[in-house]
């Protein structure tokens, strides 16, 4: 499954749980950015300072595992204002890029404080497949093989 970062009203959105990126200016030896060997954490909607918006454009096409080179015109790079000393302005880069590994979850609540990740799709796709205030729900919720939490409500 790819790399999605689509608001809420549109679908699942996905967080990276770890990347590995490398940035430097086309034709430059020194980079200009990098992540440490082992990846940084972030989401989308809150990445590192110093990762150019291109990175974050094509991590959306990505799936776990894979490794990308990107090529990022400065409009989605580093603009006019470049970043000293190693990107000049108006530069042109390339990123090496790696989807380490991705979380996929929708949120629920518009303020973020309930999401929820899909465990199983259900094959009932009508209109009438999802609880409202006048039906009874029955959830059950699995911790691992010892523990099996049943909730009925009606």
């Amino acid at each position: 499954m790819g790399l999605y970062a689509l608001s809420s009203e549109y679908g699942p959105i996905a967080t990276p749980d770890a990347v590995r990126y490398k940035v430097r200016a086309v034709g430059a030896k020194e980079m200009a950015v990098q992540s440490s060997e082992y990846g940084v954490e972030f989401t989308l909607s809150d990445p590192p300072a110093d990762m150019p918006r291109g990175v974050l454009v094509g991590l959306k096409s990505m799936k776990r595992g894979e490794q990308a080179m990107l090529t990022i015109k400065p409009e989605y790079g580093y603009g006019d204002a470049g970043l000293p000393p190693n990107v000049p302005p108006g530069a042109k880069l390339e990123a090496e890029v790696e989807l380490l590994a991705c979380k996929m979850f929708e949120e629920v609540t518009e303020d973020g404080l309930v999401s929820r990740k899909v465990m199983v799709e259900s094959p009932n796709k009508s209109d009438y497949s999802k609880p409202n205030d006048q039906v009874g729900v029955s959830v059950a919720l699995s911790l691992g093989p010892s523990f099996v939490c049943r909730i009925s409500v009606h």
